[in-house]
């Protein structure tokens, strides 16, 4: 039972990955990272509703970041194609355009940890902005600490 339950919220918390506001997550993650660095002994006295939180903040944030991974794979690959197909003042300004928005992505060399903790550290600093989603602001907490390293032309 404690396995499907943890199943069903897994995959139901990435149906509404878009709709958590950056307050909502920001407690989630705290939970993540609690338990996350916690002792063995510890461990063992978290409750399902805890760790729950804890999934769904590993879940939310794992789905940014992969698909800004993928995001930043398909741009490298957009400029490869590029290289054989177009001019190189074509190659030139498809590499200004993916420069001016590599920072909406992130790059692979990012761990779900680092991942977690940039967002903690900028809804920290900015409890302003924690009544928007986090799908709005993952550019700063993801793109900009962690931008899309794009393979020069």
């Amino acid at each position: 039972m404690k396995i499907i339950l943890a199943f069903l919220i897994l995959i139901l918390s990435n149906f509404k990955s878009y709709a958590y506001t950056a307050e909502n997550m920001y407690k989630f993650c705290k939970m993540s990272q609690k338990i996350e660095y916690a002792s063995k002994s510890e461990k063992e006295n978290i409750s399902y509703e805890d760790a729950s939180l804890a999934i769904i903040c590993d879940t939310h944030i794992s789905s940014l970041l992969y698909s800004g991974i993928d995001n930043c794979r398909v741009y490298n690959e957009i400029l490869k194609i590029s290289k054989k197909t177009v001019s190189s003042q074509g190659l030139k300004q498809s590499y200004l355009a993916l420069e001016a928005v590599k920072e909406t992505t992130a790059n692979g060399e990012v761990s779900l940890r680092q991942a977690i903790t940039s967002f903690l550290n900028f809804a920290e600093k900015n409890p302003d902005m924690w009544k928007y989603r986090t799908t709005a602001l993952k550019m700063f907490y993801l793109g900009k600490p962690f931008p899309c390293i794009l393979q020069k032309p």
